[in-house]
């Protein structure tokens, strides 16, 4: 439990600032040292990966059904591109999360379109 104590107006309060997560995400996932090909939490249950491919995620028309495709299926994991043209020919997309082009590309700033 994270507990935090803050004084206002004179009066102690304390806040439980706990964040609580049901089954499975209990506890975070380490490498499981006995099988280090598997994921552990803290109560000694396995996470079982498996992962939907949705690489224009990100630069989709409807982000929410592509979620609720992969939830369909029972994927807990989507692959995503950041950036790139994944299969461009029949997408038509181009993923720049940057700022300025992909020919002219200016680094220290983003694209914001892309990420709103």
């Amino acid at each position: 439990m994270i507990v935090m104590s803050v004084n206002v107006n004179g009066q102690a309060i304390k806040a439980d600032l706990s964040v609580t997560f049901p089954s499975p995400w209990t506890s975070p996932y380490v490498v499981d040292p006995d099988h280090p090909h598997h994921f552990v939490n803290r109560d000694g249950n396995h996470l079982y990966l498996y992962n939907k491919s949705a690489f224009a995620y990100f630069s989709c028309n409807n982000p929410d059904e592509v979620l609720n495709k992969a939830k369909k299926l029972g994927a807990n994991v989507i692959r995503v591109c950041l950036e790139g043209k994944p299969f461009f020919s029949e997408l038509e997309l181009d993923m720049w999360p940057w700022g300025g082009t992909r020919e002219k590309p200016n680094w220290n700033t983003f694209n914001k379109m892309y990420w709103d």
